[in-house]
């Protein structure tokens, strides 16, 4: 991937762990470090097409993309909320946090192996046509 294109996706991603590493007592950047990863997440969906970067189609494209690692969808609208901007008496920031990063984890992760496998299957291909043309 050219850095121009990776780096709207893991610009954010990083700058989302050195958030979460520079948060103690006296210095919290959860909050920073929940909006990168969720930057990231974006950025990742719309690269590789799972999102078309329109705000109303945001959840559903999430759904899409996350049901076939959450395949409960009561599973999926309560990971989504730690998306949401936190409001009062809502999930402590730090597990918004560590849930916006598994997301943007696990699709990454889901994306790199898919095209991992797209890319053994299309070698194999090549492959046994070019045995066939011998």
């Amino acid at each position: 991937m050219e850095e121009k294109v990776a780096e709207p996706i893991f610009w954010p991603y990083f700058q989302g762990l050195a958030l979460i590493a520079k948060s103690d007592v006296h210095l919290s950047a959860e909050e920073s470090a929940r909006v990168a990863f969720i930057t990231s997440l974006r950025a990742a969906l719309v690269h590789y097409s799972a999102w078309d970067g329109e705000e109303a189609s945001f959840r559903d494209a999430l759904d899409r993309a996350f049901q076939p690692i959450i395949t409960e969808a009561e599973h999926r609208a309560i990971v989504f909320a730690s998306l949401d901007p936190i409001s009062d008496g809502a999930q402590p920031i730090s597990e918004n946090v560590v849930i916006a990063k598994q997301l943007a984890d696990l699709f990454l992760v889901k994306t790199a192996r898919d095209r991992w496998q797209q890319s053994l299957s299309d070698w194999q291909a090549r492959n046994v046509s070019a045995e066939a043309l011998s």
